[in-house]
Formats: C-alpha cells, structure tokens, sequence
C-alpha cells in the first residue's frame, strides 16, 4: 500500500510553517560558531510566557531571539546586546535600538529573531509573524522603511487580505506615541500578492519610526512591526532680514516641529511658536536687542 498522502505543502499554514522551520535551520547551519557559542543566556519574563535568549559569541554577529506565548498581547523587554539597527532575520525589517530597556508589543504567539548584522535573505523567501497567525484578516509579508533624501519611502506587501478596509500610517519621533499621518485604502478580500506604497515627505534632521495600523469593515484593529529611518543631515536655518522693524523670515530644512522662543535681553519670553514660523511680526516691539532660539540655535535680532 502507498503512505497515506498528507499534502502537506498545499496547506497554507502548513506550507508557512515548513518555510519558517526551514528558515531557521538554515540560519543556525549556516553559522555554527553563533549557534554553537556558550556566551548566551535566556530569561522566562511573566512566568514564562515571555520569553527572550541571547547569543553573544565572541567573533560573528549578535543574535536575540524574542516571543510571546501568552494569549493576550504582552510588552516584552528584549535587553538587546547593544544600540543600534538590528534586522529581523525572518522579516527582512530592522529596528533602531536607542535604548536596551525599551519595550515592544508582542501579539499572542508573536516572535522575532534578530541579528546585531544584516544577512542574505533567507532560502525560503521572509516569513514574518503574520496577522494571520493569530488568525488576523491581513497577511502581511514585509513593511520596510526606506530613506530617500529627504523623505521616507514605506513599501509593504501583503499576502492575502480578508475584510480589509485599511491601513492607517502612523509615526513616532521617540518609538512610543505614535500619531497618525495618512491612510491607504486596502483590497477588501483578496488572495494574491498586493504592494503597496507611501512617501512622508520633507522629513527634518532625527529617527522617525513608521508602523500600520490595519482597520477591517468590522473596525478591528491591528499593529504591524515597526520600521525606522534616521537623518543626518546639514541643519541650516536663516533669520532676515536683522536688523528689522516690522518683520524677521525664518527659512530652514528643519521640520516644523520644535520651540521658538523670543526672549528680550532680560531672558523674559516676549514670543513663543511650537512650531517653526516662516515669517515673525515685530512691528509691535520696542526697539532694541532680541534673541531667537530655534531648535537650539541662538540668532541675535535687532528691532529698529
């Protein structure tokens, strides 16, 4: 008699699983002296349904590993190694770690493996903790967040969507309040493979972090992984025309956002903008010397 045919590879989930386990073998194959160090360390956080582990081998790169088995969303302390980016192997998407202790969300069975250097993109193609592993209607593949001089190219793709209406983009200056700055409409249902795009433009010096918030009919609510970019870039700001008497214009390649402040020559606030204005009346003013801080940067204005 022939063995029973279990079909196994023509089963969604299944066929995921296969791809996520062979993922893995080939990450720990293929780099024996990480896997194989005894400079490592695990811990069980919330009695064991949190879980974190460590691999910190003397040469080759770093590796944390992170889940959460509980059945409710969890936030897990990763205590990754060091600062810095660190790629998610499964995922393709990085992090920007700013601080050791800071916290991510983890979704009921929710996992990543991250490595302190970026590697080739796994034999099976990425296989990220998906919406539909706790049986979410969006199957999402990938969310990166690309620089483009002075804009943030975020591209994702999902897999297959069920009752999706949309995905709202949202952004955050620290990694933790996030606000949100547009919107995309989803496919409803689908099953095939859907790309999708969005630019935030003329972004300022600093991190911006980037996650989705997938919305279905019914109103449910899902995050993704984060994405981030940073920018360095030359900070200029012109303050004219000075001296003045009716009005000072500001131009810079800043952001908007940020403190101003018009202090006389006592220190006292005379004018305060949060956010960065392009033009300043002081008409009103007694003649005499001003100070101008923008983003840390004084200007000393004469009012005529």
């Amino acid at each position: 008699n022939n063995p029973i045919n279990w079909n196994a590879l023509n089963d969604g989930n299944r066929n995921r699983l296969f791809k996520v386990m062979a993922n893995i073998i080939n990450l720990k194959t293929k780099n024996p002296s990480v896997f194989q160090t005894n400079n490592h360390n695990q811990a069980d956080l919330n009695t064991g349904f949190l879980k974190h582990f460590h691999l910190s081998p003397a040469s080759g790169f770093k590796v944390t590993i992170i889940g959460n088995f509980d059945v409710v969303a969890q936030n897990v302390t990763p205590y990754f190694q060091n600062t810095g980016v660190w790629y998610d192997y499964l995922s393709g998407t990085s992090r920007t770690v700013n601080s050791t202790t800071d916290q991510i969300n983890l979704q009921p069975g929710e996992y990543h493996i991250y490595t302190s250097t970026q590697l080739p993109a796994p034999p099976q193609g990425y296989t990220p903790f998906t919406n539909a592993d706790v049986s979410l209607p969006v199957e999402l593949i990938t969310f990166t967040a690309q620089l483009q001089k002075n804009d943030a190219l975020l591209a994702w793709q999902t897999a297959s969507e069920k009752n999706n209406q949309a995905f709202t983009i949202e952004r955050s200056l620290d990694g933790k309040q996030f606000d949100a700055i547009g919107s995309v409409k989803g496919k409803g249902n689908s099953v095939v493979t859907n790309q999708y795009t969005y630019l935030d433009k003329n972004l300022g010096n600093g991190t911006y972090y980037y996650r989705l918030r997938q919305t279905d009919f019914d109103g449910k609510e899902t995050l993704s992984p984060v994405a981030s970019v940073s920018i360095d870039k030359m900070r200029t700001i012109k303050v004219f025309p000075n001296p003045a008497s009716d009005k000072i214009f500001v131009q810079t390649n800043e952001n908007e956002i940020g403190d101003v402040n018009l202090t006389d020559q006592l220190g006292r606030t005379i004018l305060y903008f949060n956010t960065i204005p392009t033009e300043i009346n002081i008409s009103q003013l007694p003649r005499g010397f001003y100070f101008l801080k923008i983003k840390g940067e004084y200007f000393k204005i004469v009012k005529q």
